[in-house]
């Protein structure tokens, strides 16, 4: 697939609210990929035992070096956390969860969830907590919460849904790809 658009953007603390992109596609798509990603929240711990990559790390924590600045999690750290959770809650997390709970502040997330239209029809939208996702439409298939279609031309609309910001500077980015199925734009 080839790139039709791409935007960034940033938001500060506390924006709530909607944005919305137009892209006219100049050709049809057998198929589309709408790419949404964004600055979670404010991170907190560093997982060592995450197989985490270069790529990884700068996508996750912004640079390598605020990967190194953030304290890692040590074995005192997760059975802290487990109890905590358990004391307030009554449900037992798993070591895996705990971890999630203290790479990732949840009490600051970020919520921001993507909707699109064609042609000011509804093909879908995600509402799931992820900072990474992808709109993923073809005749054949389509992701969760969206619906598959034929061939896409007009005007695709991409509101981004903005719940919560957790922090000034929350960088985002939306790209669009599509392709035929031959891989011809």
């Amino acid at each position: 697939m080839k790139e039709l658009y791409s935007v960034e953007g940033t938001l500060n603390r506390g924006f709530r609210g909607q944005i919305t992109y137009t892209v006219c596609l100049e050709e049809p798509c057998d198929e589309l990929d709408v790419h949404l990603t964004y600055d979670y929240a404010e991170l907190r711990y560093r997982d060592e035992k995450a197989d985490l990559d270069r790529e990884k790390i700068l996508k996750i924590y912004g640079t390598e070096e605020h990967y190194r600045e953030c304290p890692p999690i040590t074995p005192a750290v997760l059975e802290k956390t487990i109890r905590e959770v358990s004391d307030m809650s009554g449900y037992v997390i798993t070591e895996e969860e705990a971890r999630k709970f203290l790479v990732y502040d949840i009490d600051l997330k970020t919520e921001i969830h993507p909707l699109a239209t064609l042609n000011d029809q509804f093909i879908g939208c995600i509402h799931k907590q992820l900072p990474d996702r992808h709109m993923i439409f073809r005749e054949d298939y389509a992701s969760h919460g969206c619906i598959p279609q034929a061939r896409m031309e007009g005007v695709l609309k991409i509101t981004l849904l903005v719940f919560n910001v957790a922090k000034d500077h929350t960088r985002y980015t939306l790209r669009v790809s599509g392709g035929k199925e031959d891989g011809r734009v």
